[in-house]
């Protein structure tokens, strides 16, 4: 049995945000593994 799906979910800009977040967490990993960049919570 699958998940439920919300509407959104199936619009192209949802896809492409997804797509774009994944990225930019990849991007955070890597510049924090290189200590360039800290995410810090205030």
């Amino acid at each position: 049995m699958g998940r439920s799906r919300f509407r959104f979910e199936d619009l192209e800009i949802w896809k492409l945000a997804i797509e774009i977040a994944d990225q930019l967490f990849d991007i955070a990993d890597d510049l924090e593994r290189k200590n360039c960049f800290v995410l810090q919570n205030s």
